[in-house]
């Protein structure tokens, strides 16, 4: 097996388990605000005079994408740093290249020019309380057999 094949096998098998994952961070909250017969969500006010960047921090700057979102980082974190603090594992994800279309580079750049924006506290908040989550249950993650090395 060649090792382009294996690194695209990789990322395919993490794009897929990551993205039903995101998913089903959507799928429990459609369910619990049916319980709570909420019809909106909650979402932050986008800053950016930009049309495009604009767009994103309103489509980012929704309550059930910064969930989504934080648990897709964290997961890439502890699969990035899977014996270290959240501290450090952070900052292994910050180092990351701009390039590197990891979720993290990929939501805050939306928020690049407005690192103070409300929707940035949340997701960091999020972000932190998703990987103590995902540390603690890191053997169902590991039955999945996710890598994220490709993303080094």
């Amino acid at each position: 097996c060649s090792s382009d094949l294996y690194k695209s096998w990789r990322q395919f098998r993490f794009g897929y388990w990551g993205y039903l994952m995101h998913e089903l961070v959507h799928r429990h909250q459609n369910i619990q605000q049916e319980i709570r017969n909420v019809r909106d969500t909650r979402s932050f006010r986008p800053e950016s005079a930009v049309d495009s960047i604009r767009e994103e921090q309103e489509y980012l700057g929704s309550y059930d994408e910064i969930e989504a979102y934080a648990h897709d980082v964290a997961l890439e974190m502890v699969l990035l740093s899977p014996s270290t603090s959240f501290t450090k594992a952070l900052s292994v994800m910050q180092q990351q290249s701009i390039e590197c279309a990891t979720s993290y580079n990929v939501f805050t750049q939306s928020f690049a020019n407005v690192p103070e924006h409300p929707a940035m506290k949340v997701f960091m908040r999020k972000v932190h309380e998703w990987f103590d989550l995902v540390k603690s249950q890191q053997s169902f993650y590991c039955l999945l057999e996710l890598e994220a090395s490709w993303i080094a």
